[in-house]
């Protein structure tokens, strides 16, 4: 006889402590009853449906951090990236989170998680998608009669920096590389107005500069 099928397994494991909610899982179960009692086995668990497993991402530079729910009874994680219009492998994790290095910027990324429960990747998942933003140095300046100081943010993955002087027609000249987040130019005139910018060097390639990223700036009178 086998009435109700669902409602008499979580009933059952609740009654035994076995599940924490009702709410965060779902079953499908074959299950049979005996005199009344409800009897189950490990090969009546067809499917586990984990509503609640959710799972956030981040970027930095040209990394992206995944972190999300911890599952009951996970033993590890599956992290997928997506690729070529299907989920591949790209790493198995003990941890709620991983950093993922080496990602092109102002590109969107797709993943997807796993849980690892008794040995067996879970066939359930969760998703998320990230897009992984352009990171570009913002400059501010301090101006004497002759020469301007250029400072600009810190980007944790950048290599280098180039510092430019835009002429009036927009074209750039290379003025110093550096690893330093500041530059004094020098040598100019009083009461003139210049305008300047600064590239960052990030996995293999320098940031592109328009206008809006131009910093305009008026030395001081003698």
């Amino acid at each position: 006889m086998a009435v109700n099928r669902k409602a008499a397994v979580m009933a059952a494991l609740l009654a035994v402590g076995m599940l924490a909610s009702p709410s965060v899982y779902a079953l499908e179960a074959e299950y049979y009853m005996n005199d009344g009692d409800v009897g189950y086995t490990d090969e009546d668990f067809l499917t586990i449906a984990l509503n609640d497993f959710k799972v956030q991402s981040g970027s930095n530079g040209t990394k992206m951090t995944l972190k999300w729910d911890t599952v009951p009874n996970a033993e590890g994680y599956v992290v997928y990236i997506y690729k070529n219009g299907e989920y591949t492998k790209y790493k198995t994790t003990k941890s709620t989170s991983i950093s993922i290095p080496g990602l092109k910027m102002g590109t969107t990324y797709k993943f997807m998680i796993r849980p690892v429960i008794d040995g067996q990747v879970a066939d359930v998942s969760a998703k998320t998608d990230g897009m992984l933003t352009v990171m570009k140095p913002v400059v501010t300046a301090a101006c004497e009669a002759k020469s301007i100081t250029l400072d600009w943010t810190n980007i944790s993955a950048a290599k280098k920096y180039a510092v430019y002087q835009v002429d009036g027609k927009g074209k750039l000249k290379k003025l110093k590389e550096t690893t330093k987040h500041t530059y004094k130019v020098t040598g100019l005139k009083p009461d003139t107005r210049y305008k300047f910018c600064v590239k960052a060097y990030i996995a293999g390639s320098w940031t592109t500069v328009e206008g809006s990223d131009y910093i305009s700036v008026r030395t001081k009178k003698r």
